[in-house]
């Protein structure tokens, strides 16, 4: 029997756990590859990423038989390796920039790997040159930078890593804007969700038990936003277009927090539940789990996505899909990939972009037609994004991997 390629997933060191019980894209795709692969048992899947003392509360969460998660704790790491560590970077700083400085998160996380002996190891997030000492165990043909946001590459990543993988074209555009690429390998693996979290679907009597509980009547129009409570998501400008909006009958629900499930409430965040206070139409009910969003999605008729920066995709759009509800969304960077015309209405991020989501809102909400025409182009498209098809890509990638290095 042929040995399963043996692939590591960096979490960064600011990340959050896998299984992604608090929430997080990176968390929640590499969580989607890891189900799959318990299915297709291609791969055995190293995972290493950041321990939380939340974590206590789910007891173990560590169910595979395909993957074996790492989680570091910096706090119990032994005094020993953090002298060593502090008296490297001492060197380091002293040698004026011919020695990078060493993370306690990644030196673990390069142990583990070693140990391990992985074939390819994946960069998902952070400061990825801190990945520098993976790079030079691994050889840079083994490291791949998957990359989330924009980014462009430079003399440093391209030495760092031999492959790229970003989930919209978009991205991968903005990397290639960077240094000469060379003989770095570039590629693009577009995100899906777990479609097993939509499968259920709502009664109509269920739908009003829903509605009840957050104060909605049944006839009410529903606009919802699910995602992170910061300022490059448009929050404020999706409360200030809904306030431009007199029908008493359409609503906005509001679903997210700044840091997910884990971390306190940020600036922008307290500022925004006080500009919710103001309007008695809007419900704003913090971060909620994955496995319980769906039945959010399926009580509201609308879903808008406000993004004021270059969004490099969004999970959301997908979340939307699957729910079969229309999209509203600005013309954000990636997102424009995943938003097609049938179920979608983009707007501009102009000096008009709070009219133009307030117009969209109501062209929706006063044409029965076009809203259900978008709702079975939803469900329709929203099949390419299934986990399934996520995980035949990425084993299509690694296999392009291994063909290349031959």
């Amino acid at each position: 029997m042929e040995k399963k390629l043996k692939i590591a997933f960096i979490i960064s060191d600011e990340g959050l756990p896998v299984p992604a019980v608090f929430g997080g894209a990176i968390e929640t795709l590499v969580t989607l590859l890891i189900e799959e692969n318990e299915k297709a048992q291609k791969f055995e899947f190293i995972i290493v990423c950041k321990y939380y003392d939340e974590l206590k509360k789910y007891g173990s969460i560590e169910k595979y038989r395909q993957t074996h998660i790492y989680y570091i704790d910096e706090k119990t790491e032994s005094i020993l390796t953090k002298i060593k560590l502090k008296v490297y970077n001492h060197i380091a700083w002293k040698s004026d920039g011919r020695l990078s400085y060493l993370n306690l998160f990644y030196y673990r996380a390069y142990k583990i790997i070693r140990r391990e002996r992985v074939d390819y190891a994946i960069a998902e997030g952070g400061d990825y040159q801190k990945f520098w000492l993976i790079s030079k165990k691994m050889h840079a043909f083994k490291t791949i930078i998957h990359i989330h946001h924009e980014l462009k590459s430079n003399s440093k990543l391209l030495k760092i890593f031999g492959k790229s993988i970003a989930v919209s074209d978009f991205i991968m555009k903005k990397w290639m804007e960077g240094a000469e690429l060379g003989e770095h390998k570039l590629y693009v693996l577009k995100n899906a969700v777990d479609e097993k979290r939509f499968e259920y679907h709502l009664s109509s009597q269920e739908v009003i038990g829903v509605r009840e509980k957050l104060g909605f009547a049944i006839s009410d129009f529903v606009v919802i936003y699910c995602g992170r409570i910061i300022k490059e998501k448009g929050v404020k400008e999706l409360i200030e277009a809904f306030s431009l909006l007199d029908n008493t009958d359409v609503k906005l629900l509001i679903l997210g927090a700044t840091g997910f499930a884990v971390g306190e409430k940020g600036k922008y965040e307290c500022e925004v539940i006080e500009k919710c206070k103001a309007d008695t139409r809007i419900k704003i009910l913090g971060y909620i789990d994955n496995y319980k969003i769906y039945q959010y999605y399926q009580c509201s008729d609308v879903l808008v996505i406000p993004s004021i920066c270059e969004e490099a995709s969004t999970l959301t759009i997908l979340e939307g899909m699957y729910s079969g509800i229309p999209v509203i969304a600005t013309d954000s960077g990636g997102l424009v990939e995943y938003a097609k015309d049938s179920f979608s209405i983009i707007v501009k991020r102009d000096e008009y972009l709070i009219e133009n989501i307030a117009k969209a809102i109501m062209k929706i909400k006063g044409d029965e037609k076009l809203r259900n025409s978008m709702k079975v182009h939803a469900l329709s498209v929203a099949k390419k994004y299934s986990g399934r098809f996520y995980f035949k890509n990425f084993s299509n990638l690694i296999d392009r991997f291994k063909e290349e290095e031959l």
